[in-house]
């Protein structure tokens, strides 16, 4: 059937863009199937401190979320301007599981609003929302970009922004500065977009300009893609100035259990996850 499929996409368009097509069928076709003769169940842990049910619904899921998570970075968060009221965007949301434990930490006259682009997560994170009752998440289903638009997504159950190529798709884009306008100015931003954080923080200027936002980033090799065509951790860094924002990292490879120091002189090489935090709103 596939093949026979190939060919007749191939009668109607170039071959390079029939074959980007069948490359995306398949891999569709490849997560359908993983995610329907996978065994679902409910389970409970405490995330960040907070007990929540979380449907694991494909093997993923089942590696990250079925265990307890200290979640120490929402620990810092909470000195740092997450508190009652606020308003937090968690930006590469996955299934909504770090979103509910923000959503937790602002309780009901705050928001959260979760943004993951990948379709099958998306459906996840609605699932876990009404598990757990939590009537102050929003999922939006689209990538946070430098522009509002489109980009190039690498399907997967933990999907990337990517330069085109092999069985991409495209999915709508938004930016900050646009989910700002929309949902009101942040007063947390968690990023955690697999190597677009660069390109999230461009579309980020007139959030970034107002200072008001804390932000947890976790900050990829600059050899990924999106990280190293966006200008990679140099340019992460350079949105936070030292003067402006107490700068917190941990380079450990658990993230479930991070732990933070001041970060002072050059960036850790590779893969390393930090907090920017207004200096006015840095713990005393």
């Amino acid at each position: 059937m596939a093949a026979s499929l190939r060919a007749a996409v191939r009668t109607i368009l170039p071959q390079a863009v029939s074959d980007k097509i069948f490359r995306t069928f398949l891999r569709r076709r490849a997560l359908r199937r993983v995610a329907a003769s996978f065994p679902v169940r409910t389970v409970t842990h405490e995330y960040g401190g907070v007990r929540l049910s979380v449907s694991i619904e494909d093997p993923v899921g089942d590696a990250w979320y079925d265990c307890d998570w200290p979640l120490n970075e929402v620990g810092e968060l909470r000195r740092r301007g997450l508190e009652r009221g606020a308003v937090a965007f968690d930006l590469g949301a996955h299934q909504a599981v770090v979103a509910l434990v923000l959503a937790d930490a602002v309780g009901s006259r705050g928001r959260v609003v979760a943004v993951e682009p990948e379709r099958h997560n998306v459906r996840v994170a609605q699932r876990n929302i009404e598990l757990n009752a939590a009537r102050n998440v929003t999922v939006v289903q689209a990538a946070v970009a430098e522009r509002a638009g489109t980009v190039s997504f690498e399907e997967a159950f933990g999907g990337r922004i990517v330069d085109g190529g092999r069985g991409a798709v495209e999915v709508p884009s938004l930016t900050v500065d646009g989910l700002a306008a929309e949902h009101g100015q942040p007063d947390v931003v968690f990023v955690d977009v697999e190597g677009a954080e660069a390109a999230v923080l461009a579309g980020a200027r007139e959030t970034l300009a107002r200072g008001q936002a804390a932000w947890f980033v976790e900050v990829h090799d600059v050899r990924g893609e999106a990280t190293e065509r966006f200008g990679g951790t140099a340019t992460v860094l350079q949105a936070f100035p030292p003067d402006h924002y107490e700068l917190l990292y941990s380079s450990e490879d658990d993230h479930r259990a991070l732990t933070f120091a001041p970060l002072t002189g050059r960036a850790p090489d590779g893969r390393f996850f930090l907090i920017a935090a207004p200096r006015r709103a840095a713990a005393t």
